[in-house]
Order: structure tokens, then C-alpha cells, then sequence
């Protein structure tokens, strides 16, 4: 499979691709859309949240804050 279809395969990340895409081209529509994703991921970890979609995030219930005894 080739990687630049692998991050589009969300509507939200293919209509990002898509734009910057048609501004910049390939290469850098990809590099664009793999950070974007990495963010994403990123926060969603920081922040505790519970993916659902990529516009719409839940916070976790009853979470302990990291480093702290259970």
C-alpha cells in the first residue's frame, strides 16, 4: 500500500492532503498530513481523550495523573 493513501483514508485528513496537495504539491502534502496526524495523536494521548473521530474527542473518565500512586 503505498504511504501517502494510508493517511488520507479519514475524510477530515484527505480533505487536508487534498488542499495542501493542490498548493504545494505531493511530497509535501504528505509530510504536511503525517505531521497533522502525529499532533493528533500526540494530543490525544497528552490530554487523555478517547478517540472517536477526529473532530470530536471525549475526555476519559476517572483518570489518575501520571506519576502518582494507585
Amino acid at each position: 500500500m503505498n504511504p501517502s493513501t494510508d493517511l488520507c483514508n479519514k475524510a477530515y485528513l484527505n480533505a487536508f492532503y487534498q488542499r495542501i496537495k493542490e498548493r504545494r504539491g505531493a511530497g509535501k502534502a504528505i509530510i504536511a498530513t503525517a505531521r497533522k496526524l502525529l499532533s493528533i495523536i500526540y494530543d490525544t494521548l497528552k490530554n487523555g481523550w478517547v478517540f472517536e473521530d477526529f473532530t470530536e474527542f471525549k475526555i476519559k473518565q476517572n483518570q489518575r495523573p501520571a506519576g502518582q500512586p494507585s
